[in-house]
């Protein structure tokens, strides 16, 4: 049994509360009374640290929620966002105002603003430990008094909340971009009609940071469009631009846009090749974990191309392209349906084709049977079709294949295999 308290840790004292309460909770009061300071910092550090007990629990109820003690929380060189996150969860069991109490301290000294690392961090932290609507009315007051950068960072957690029609539409018209961009970030993941609604606008935006949120809200609604716009971002002459597509492809991870990336090797402009880098590291380490993983069955059925009438500007034919393709799971042991349109990669001569359209055939008699539909242009004699189907589990690749001559000897011809890479 514990005899000095005074070289006995918090985290040894809760080891043995389980097996005299009594007497561990009296010595946790001991130290408590000897040093208030040392020991509320003991005793959040032992609660971001020490699995769920009882003697944790006991000692989240002598913990105060006062402005020291939650700007001790909120400090992010103190502790990391795991370990704010544990702590709050712990102390809202005695105090369930813990959540307000901590957004409160965002304005409770108006002439000492916190830095704002510590008002993001508060952010976080509420948003990972509170879902709902519950928040919105204290979120929304510090929103009307907030200085520009806190009322960009509101419009993400009140956003993601509050999913009004009217309160997001105004967003949208705020005049700071971030406010703007953050709104769009806040509906990422939804697929009704207001967030497709509220995408396309973003889309339309004059700011690269609004247009690639929405495109990033598109790719998670598994809208194809996102790719398009994500390729004339990385193309476009203004380096704002640029930069905003390299940071949206490599937020979502698309492997299909490794080429184009290394395309860039002469960018010149020093900010946009660090997000170049960055990009290009995380596509690699993607594709990296995908080879590792299961491998889905692709077979294809049919391929056929159609010649579009000529232009009048002289370019290379287009034609448009249908390939029917079959994909079964890892072994070949069932057929793969319900695959939305971005898994689907489709290359051709090494180009990646950014628009397209794919779908099921829930009425072909063979499930886990899809079509696709792409136009492309007629610069080699040969074309050089590759497809990749990539699921969260697994992936699989058609064996490549080379094509006939790109002038079609009738109006639609199938494409003749000369060539299957092992």
């Amino acid at each position: 049994m514990v005899s000095n308290p005074g070289v006995v840790s918090i985290e040894d004292l809760i080891a043995q509360f389980d097996t005299n309460s009594i007497v561990i909770s009296r010595l946790i009061w001991q130290l408590s009374a000897t040093d208030p300071l040392q020991f509320q910092k003991s005793a959040l550090r032992a609660i971001a640290d020490v699995p769920d007990s009882g003697g944790v629990r006991f000692l989240a109820s002598l913990i105060a929620l006062n402005e020291p003690v939650l700007e001790l929380i909120a400090n992010p060189q103190v502790f990391e966002l795991n370990d704010a996150r544990r702590i709050v969860e712990a102390l809202r069991r005695n105090d369930p105002q813990a959540e307000v109490k901590m957004l409160r301290l965002i304005t409770a000294n108006p002439a000492k603003r916190l830095p704002p690392q510590v008002t993001d961090r508060i952010l976080d932290v509420i948003d990972a430990i509170t879902e709902g609507p519950r928040l919105v009315p204290v979120l929304m007051q510090i929103f009307r008094s907030a200085n520009p950068y806190l009322r960009a960072r509101l419009a993400l957690s009140i956003g993601k909340r509050h999913r009004n029609k009217d309160w997001i539409e105004d967003r949208m018209r705020d005049p700071d971009p971030r406010v703007r961009a953050n709104a769009v970030e806040a509906n990422w993941r939804q697929q009704d009609e207001p967030a497709f609604s509220l995408f396309n606008i973003a889309m339309r935006d004059v700011h690269h940071r609004v247009i690639g949120n929405g495109a990033v809200g598109l790719y998670y609604a598994g809208d194809v469009r996102s790719l398009r716009v994500f390729g004339e971002l990385i193309r476009h002459e203004v380096s704002d631009r640029r930069a905003a597509g390299l940071w949206a492809v490599a937020h979502v991870q698309d492997t299909r846009f490794h080429q184009l990336l290394a395309n860039m090797i002469d960018e010149s402009d020093l900010v946009v090749r660090r997000l170049l880098v960055a990009a290009a590291g995380r596509l690699k380490r993607a594709s990296e974990i995908r080879s590792e993983g299961a491998k889905l069955q692709l077979r294809l059925i049919k391929a056929t191309r159609k010649a579009l009438p000529s232009t009048e500007d002289g370019g290379p034919p287009k034609f448009h392209n249908h390939v029917f393709l079959e994909v079964k799971g890892p072994g070949s042991t069932y057929a793969l349906q319900g695959l939305g349109p971005l898994q689907f990669h489709i290359f051709e001569n090494e180009q990646a084709i950014l628009e397209y359209s794919a779908q099921e055939r829930t009425s072909y008699i063979k499930p886990g049977t899809y079509d696709l539909y792409f136009t492309s242009c007629g610069k080699s004699p040969k074309r050089h079709l590759q497809i990749i189907v990539v699921t969260e589990t697994a992936s699989g690749e058609y064996d490549s294949y080379d094509s006939g001559p790109a002038k079609p000897v009738a109006d639609e011809s199938a494409w003749d295999v000369l060539r299957r890479s092992p």
